[in-house]
C-alpha cells in the first residue's frame, strides 16, 4: 500500500530548496506504487528535474500534456512547470534526479547563465524534453550520463561532486540544440495563461483545503466563470476541480491517521470533510479501503 506523499507547500510548490544545498543535487530511486492513489501529486520546484524509466511504464504529466514513458526513456521537466506521474495498475521504478542550475555556471558566471542556461529554464515554451535511446544516439548517452550520475551520488565515490557536475555540463551541451530550438517556437501564451489559473486554484486548495470551497469561490480566484474554469480545471489536471479537491483532503488526511492521535472524525473535519460517512466514502473511492483498514494496513507494513 502506498504511503509516500510529496511535501508541497500553500503554493503547490514541493518543500524543500537545493539552492541551500552544499552540494545542489539529488537522485534516488522510487516505485510509484510507494506513493498514495499510485501517484505522485501535481506540484512545480524551482530546480529543474530530469527522470529515468528503470521498469515498468508511467503517464506523466507537464502542464497540460500527457505522455507515456516506458522503461529506458528519460524526461527532462524544466523550472516552475507543473507535472504529475501515475500509474494506476501497474509497478513502475524510476530515477528521479534534481539540480539547482547554478551546477551549471556557479554563482558569478554570468556570461554562462545568461547564453547557456537562462534561455532555457525561463522559456515558457520549453516545458520538458523526452529522451529516447532507440531513436538518438544523443539521447542514449544523455540516459547512460543520467545513470552514472545516480551511481557516483549512491556510491559517494571519490571526487564525486566533480564528476557529477562534469556530467551534468556534458548533458547540458548535449541537450542545448534541441532546446535552444524548441524555445524558439512560438508561445502559446492562452495555454500558458490556463496553467497559470489551474496553478492559482491549486495554491488555493492547498493553502485553505479544511475549510468549505466552493466552485464559484475556486472560479473567483482564477478570473473565471464557473463554466470556464472547470472547463480549463478539468482539461490540464484530468479531474474536475470538485475530484482534485476531495483527493487533495484525503492526500491531507493520511497523517493525521497514521499517528493515531484523532479519531475518524476528527481526522474527517480537520480535512474539510463535512463528516465521517462522506470522508469514508471518498476514502474507499480514492485509497480502495476504509481508513480503518489503512490504518491496519500500515501497521502490518512495517
Amino acid at each position: 500500500m502506498g504511503k509516500d506523499q510529496l511535501i508541497v507547500d500553500s503554493r503547490g510548490l514541493e518543500q524543500r530548496s537545493l539552492r541551500k544545498m552544499e552540494f545542489p543535487f539529488t537522485a534516488g530511486i522510487a516505485r510509484i506504487s510507494e506513493y498514495t492513489d499510485r501517484r505522485f501529486c501535481h506540484h512545480w520546484h524551482e530546480d529543474p528535474e530530469f527522470t529515468v524509466i528503470l521498469e515498468g511504464e508511467m503517464f506523466y504529466q507537464v502542464n497540460d500534456r500527457v505522455l507515456r514513458l516506458k522503461a529506458g526513456q528519460g524526461i527532462f521537466v524544466n523550472s516552475n512547470m507543473l507535472h504529475s506521474g501515475w500509474n494506476e495498475t501497474e509497478e513502475c521504478v524510476y530515477m528521479p534526479l534534481n539540480f539547482y542550475p547554478s551546477m551549471l555556471y556557479g554563482e558569478s558566471n554570468r556570461r554562462m547563465k545568461e547564453k547557456y542556461v537562462d534561455p532555457i529554464i525561463k522559456s515558457q515554451n520549453l516545458p520538458y524534453l523526452v529522451f529516447d535511446p532507440e531513436k538518438s544516439e544523443i539521447h542514449k548517452v544523455i540516459i547512460s550520463h543520467l545513470r552514472e550520475m545516480y551511481g557516483l551520488k549512491r556510491e559517494k565515490v571519490e571526487l564525486y561532486e566533480l564528476k557529477i557536475q562534469r556530467l551534468l555540463l556534458e548533458i547540458w551541451e548535449l541537450m542545448l540544440p534541441e532546446a535552444l530550438e524548441a524555445t524558439r517556437g512560438e508561445t502559446d501564451g492562452a495555454a500558458i495563461k490556463r496553467v497559470a489559473r489551474v496553478k492559482k486554484a491549486i495554491d488555493y486548495i492547498e493553502a485553505n483545503f479544511a475549510e468549505p470551497i466552493s466552485l464559484d469561490e475556486l472560479a473567483g480566484v482564477c478570473g473565471l466563470s464557473r463554466s470556464e474554469f472547470c472547463r480549463c480545471f478539468k482539461n490540464i489536471m484530468q479531474n474536475t476541480p470538485m475530484e482534485y479537491l476531495a483527493r487533495t483532503r484525503i492526500r491531507k488526511s493520511l497523517p493525521l491517521l497514521l499517528s493515531r492521535e484523532h479519531s475518524v472524525t476528527e481526522t474527517a473535519l480537520a480535512c474539510g470533510f463535512a463528516g465521517s460517512s462522506y470522508f469514508a466514502e471518498c476514502f474507499k473511492k480514492y485509497m480502495f479501503c476504509s481508513p480503518l483498514e489503512y490504518v491496519k494496513n500500515a501497521k502490518n507494513d512495517k
